[in-house]
């Protein structure tokens, strides 16, 4: 009787403990599953909704969420699923790999910004310094720009313009230079003629480039009987104005560098 009683409490303990370690093991599994669901982040835009041209419009700094005034539009082309072309609205172009990670942050030839917002023509991201708005476009506004041809004998004399219709962003969109007029080097590739001042000068922002770097400056220019003086902080150009109609602004040296400007 000992014996049979022995033999069913040891059959028992078997029993309970294999149900135990079954229990305990599908516990594991469903916890371990469970984990694994919620750790996979996916991003929440895709690189398919960036086909297209893009824009920038609009430039606040992160400090302040002030708008900054800017000449080098950034333009973004994803002409493929992988790849864009960007080009700072002045300078060469520069194609590369574009991607979107899982944390919607955008890469784009090798630049990353974290992506704020997106929609289907608007979108605005954040480099760590500035939030750039980006519309999107069917033509980028440097490709609407023509080649106007001007007669040398028309900048042989330069002219008094209207200051006031020199207000605003312009963006060089051709030069005219005979060899080795830009020996200096620092050549003008945007100009903002922000505010005309009570004495009559013009305050503003100028873009150029000097020993293969991007400079950006804020200058005070007097325009005087037919001649351009900009003043900034670690250059001066004395230049000649030929044209402002508000549509097309001509300013340089005859027989030197000449730039034709339109409004940005």
């Amino acid at each position: 009787m000992k014996s049979r009683i022995f033999i069913s409490l040891t059959l028992l303990f078997i029993f309970s403990n294999v149900i135990s370690q079954t229990i305990t093991k599908k516990r594991i599994t469903t916890k371990g599953s469970a984990a694994k669901k919620t750790n996979a982040v996916k991003p929440v835009y895709n690189i398919n909704q960036l086909t297209g041209k893009w824009q920038e419009t609009t430039r606040r700094s992160i400090s302040d969420n002030a708008k900054v005034s800017f000449t080098d539009s950034l333009q973004l082309n994803f002409n493929k699923r992988d790849s864009v072309i960007v080009r700072d609205g002045i300078s060469i172009s520069q194609a590369g790999y574009a991607s979107i990670a899982a944390d919607n942050s955008l890469q784009v030839a090798g630049d990353i910004y974290s992506i704020i917002s997106l929609s289907k023509n608007t979108l605005i991201v954040n480099d760590g310094e500035f939030i750039r708005t980006f519309q999107k476009r069917k033509i980028f506004y440097s490709e609407t720009l023509g080649k106007i041809i001007i007669p040398k004998e028309n900048l042989s004399d330069s002219v008094s313009i209207n200051v006031k219709k020199t207000i605003g962003k312009w963006s060089i969109y051709r030069t005219q230079a005979t060899p080795g007029a830009a020996e200096d080097s620092a050549i003008i590739k945007g100009i903002h003629f922000s505010q005309l001042n009570e004495d009559g000068s013009v305050s503003g922002e100028v873009y150029f480039t000097k020993a293969d770097k991007n400079v950006t400056l804020p200058f005070i220019a007097i325009f005087d009987k037919g001649t351009l003086q900009i003043n900034a902080l670690s250059h001066t150009w004395n230049l000649n104005t030929y044209k402002a109609d508000g549509k097309e602004l001509i300013f340089g040296k005859h027989g030197g560098l000449v730039y034709f400007a339109k409004p940005l």
